[in-house]
């Protein structure tokens, strides 16, 4: 494999960790957040490019490995875990624009 799955865990993380400091921010401190929002969405826009990247060039040899199944079985984890993300973001931020 060319890239070492613990590259691609510290580039979720970071990715992650801009996008939920960002939208904490925002919750709490709403003038930081509107200063720091364009600068770490950049920044998470790019992480999660490079992530992209790295998980594309990483997929051919990791199915060779270990088949189909876990892969489709790992997407669709991924999938509900990102749709639980989504679900839990958008109660967030209709709880703080009900406060406003």
């Amino acid at each position: 494999m060319l890239i070492p799955f613990q590259w691609i865990g510290l580039f979720a993380t970071v990715t992650v960790f801009a996008a939920m400091f960002a939208l904490g921010l925002m919750l709490g401190r709403e003038q930081i957040a509107a200063k720091l929002e364009a600068p770490l969405g950049r920044a998470g826009s790019f992480l999660l490019l490079a992530l992209g990247i790295m998980v594309l060039v990483d997929v051919p040899p990791i199915i060779a490995a270990v088949g189909w199944t876990p892969m489709i079985a790992g997407v669709a984890m991924t999938v509900c875990a990102l749709a639980l993300g989504l679900g839990a973001t958008m109660v967030a931020f209709l709880q703080w624009r009900k406060r406003r």
